[in-house]
């Protein structure tokens, strides 16, 4: 069998510069406020818009900005110990489409954010969770951003009110 004559894809533009990644200087954007990494939407959410609906949980919206990855981390309590860590999945849409899941760099649809008391960063008040580049950073495929807890943090304190889900756009 002999291959068809060739086609040259009519939506590279043969004008088109080309270009590298680049990254972008942004800072930490709280996600989930004050005390909502203690409380779980759904063990599963299939459908954000009706199971995501704590006031603690923002719409982060783009604004036609750039950026291709977003990078998520939690906050907790410097004096939080028998820590249950938080899973969280990330849910990207543009305009009012339908939500989709994202996946992560390992291709997973959720995060476990782990925490490490003797690795983790502070500023003091709050530790941080560090980023594992392959599990804690979603492609965010141009969308604005929607965050759910499908674990709740859990600990042996009374300090859960303090923690909060950040995220950085690369």
């Amino acid at each position: 069998m002999a291959l068809s004559d060739p086609k040259d894809f009519s939506f590279a533009k043969t004008d088109a510069q080309l270009v590298t990644p680049i990254s972008l200087t942004s800072g930490w954007v709280q996600a989930i406020t004050a005390g909502g990494p203690a409380t779980a939407d759904e063990s599963r959410i299939v459908n954000p818009d009706g199971s995501i609906d704590i006031a603690s949980r923002r719409i982060l919206k783009r604004g036609g900005r750039g950026g291709t990855y977003l990078a998520v981390r939690l906050g907790y309590d410097d004096g939080l110990t028998s820590i249950t860590n938080p899973k969280v999945a990330v849910f990207g849409r543009t305009g009012t489409e339908a939500w989709q899941r994202l996946l992560s760099r390992a291709s997973a649809d959720s995060a476990t954010l782990t925490t490490s008391a003797s690795n983790d960063s502070t500023d003091g008040t709050l530790k941080y969770t560090n980023v594992d580049p392959s599990n804690h950073v979603f492609d965010m495929m141009g969308c604005d951003i929607l965050i759910g807890v499908e674990t709740a943090l859990n600990g042996s304190t009374t300090v859960l009110t303090n923690s909060i889900i950040e995220v950085k756009v690369f």
